[in-house]
């Protein structure tokens, strides 16, 4: 019997040190929060990402607001469903696991600073953004077409661009003539004087080579063909239907202003029907998903290349491709 007493004995001091132990830790260490923030028991601070240090306050203690690192006025103590109460010298204000901050009382504190701005404010103030980026980037590029014939330079208005063939207004009309024969205001390298939009998914137009730049576009959708006016590591000055910005550099792909072979068509309907629609859609690859872009019964296609299901088109500012089914070929090839 005295075997096992001693047996006791020992199970119960060993079972006691692991609880003290237990407890040591639960409130020493490092811990680190899915916001990056740091739980440092050992210096008694919690210190959220890119901020400064504030101190843990313990249940069992005074919400003291007074700080040993420098800042006063705030501490937080951490609640046992994860989230955290923020302690001030005037309330507390508890900030739930999917960010959102309610004070105590269970009121909802507002953080967003726009918040109290209207829908009107919002757009004078893009408006106001847009007027300086207009100032800064320009509101027009200089364009010219140089008449096959007689090698004469006509200043024009683009309507679109395409790697083949664009649409200009030429005395007063819409037509279509090869790219080639235009030529524009720019600081961009021969080889990359176009640009097609290769991302897969709608990009940005940036007022400023930034991405904390005004927004100008936010809708820049892939396949969509443009004039390039300056390049860069990062970022490229464009032309995107009149808007003069930037585009991250990354998300397009370049091309040399000149002579390409092509045939010319039109979007047509599938065996005589659209099922029920009168607009056709492009793709910027036989496997990517529609894009935005629908075009009418009729609107004219520039046809790079046939593999017998999908053709690879220009058509109204984007290069992609088509269905062959909705298409019709003219006969004759348009260019050597």
């Amino acid at each position: 019997m005295r075997g096992k007493g001693k047996v006791v004995w020992w199970l119960s001091l060993v079972l006691a040190v692991l609880f003290v132990c237990a407890c040591a830790f639960a409130e020493s260490g490092v811990e680190y929060d899915d916001e990056g923030g740091v739980w440092d028991w050992d210096k008694g601070t919690y210190t959220p990402a890119g901020g400064t240090a504030v101190p843990i306050v313990q249940d069992d203690e005074p919400a003291s607001s007074s700080s040993d690192s420098g800042d006063t006025g705030i501490s937080v103590r951490k609640n046992e469903d994860g989230s955290m109460t923020i302690i001030t010298d005037e309330e507390d204000i508890v900030r739930n696991p999917d960010g959102s901050m309610v004070v105590e009382s269970g009121q909802i504190s507002v953080t967003d600073p726009n918040a109290d701005k209207s829908d009107t404010d919002r757009d004078a103030a893009w408006a106001q953004g847009m007027g300086k980026a207009a100032i800064a980037n320009g509101t027009h590029t200089p364009t010219w077409y140089i008449d096959p014939q007689t090698g004469e330079e006509i200043p024009v208005n683009v309507n679109y661009l395409g790697l083949a063939r664009s649409s200009i207004v030429l005395n007063g009309e819409d037509v279509l003539v090869d790219t080639c024969t235009l030529r524009w205001e720019t600081e961009a390298p021969e080889n990359k004087m176009i640009a097609v939009v290769s991302s897969k998914t709608e990009c940005n137009l940036r007022a400023k080579a930034s991405k904390k730049s005004l927004s100008m576009d936010g809708h820049v959708s892939p396949a969509t063909v443009m004039r390039v006016l300056k390049t860069g590591k990062n970022w490229t000055f464009v032309d995107y239907n009149g808007l003069r910005g930037y585009l991250a550099t990354s998300y397009l792909t370049f091309y040399a202003n000149e002579a390409r072979e092509y045939r010319t068509g039109w979007v047509a309907t599938k065996s005589g029907h659209t099922w029920g629609n009168s607009t056709v859609h492009i793709r910027a690859t036989n496997k990517g998903k529609q894009l935005k872009p629908e075009f009418p019964v009729g609107t004219p296609l520039t046809i790079f290349a046939d593999d017998g299901k999908w053709l690879e088109v220009d058509v109204g500012g984007y290069h992609g491709v088509i269905l062959k089914t909705f298409t019709l070929y003219e006969d004759a090839a348009a260019s050597e």
